[in-house]
């Protein structure tokens, strides 16, 4: 049955039904899902997607541990992509990559697949012991590829997490979240892309 909305001429809603056509099935929503690989750091997890999902308007989703044994970064992509995307639905998938692999990049993504990787260990250099600039690091790259994901590009305020960086001291020295412009573009974006909507304030959800 095909159900029609008429408004009329005094703001009222009416409803018309039509027999003999079925009803279009809703399209299910995108997440962005965080897929822990070869990281056993459940506090940095928690930490992360929690910042991450605080500060971004599309609905994160966290898969469960995942072990690879190979030290190629965009085999490690795939794997995750293969086992946590679900079918029919494109979600965006971000590895969280805890093993040394073949690559020093801090963290790359691949808009073919519409997934990325953030090297851990990469972003581990030079912090000796300092935790809090360690976790930071990650979540800026994490939100970078968020970023990605939903189509920003390269922003000129170096306060934005969008903001392109060189090294790890100009990492260190940028904001963790999505300027005002940015952030206002990624709401569109989330919507536009077919996205699951997230209220700020709630936790991650894990599965």
């Amino acid at each position: 049955m095909r159900v029609s909305w008429i408004l009329s001429l005094t703001g009222a809603v009416a409803l018309t039904a039509t027999a003999g056509e079925p009803a279009a099935e809703a399209q299910e929503l995108r997440h962005i899902v965080l897929v822990p690989v070869n990281l056993t750091d459940t506090a940095l997890v928690h930490r992360i997607v929690g910042f991450a999902q605080a500060n971004c308007p599309a609905e994160i989703v966290v898969s469960e541990p995942q072990a690879f044994n190979d030290l190629d970064a965009q085999k490690a992509m795939a794997a995750a992509l293969k086992k946590n995307r679900r079918k029919g639905v494109r979600d965006g998938v971000i590895v969280l990559l805890g093993s040394p692999s073949d690559t020093n990049a801090h963290g790359f993504y691949d808009p073919r697949v519409e997934a990325g990787v953030v090297n851990i260990p990469a972003l581990s250099v030079g912090v000796g012991g300092d935790r809090e600039r360690y976790c930071r690091r990650i979540e800026r790259q994490v939100m970078r590829i968020i970023g990605m994901l939903l189509g920003l590009s390269p922003c000129p305020n170096p306060r934005c997490v969008m903001h392109h960086y060189r090294t790890l001291d100009e990492l260190d020295e940028m904001g963790r979240n999505f300027c005002p412009p940015c952030l206002g573009r990624l709401e569109e974006a989330v919507a536009a892309k077919g996205y699951a909507t997230w209220n700020v304030g709630r936790a991650a959800v894990l599965r």
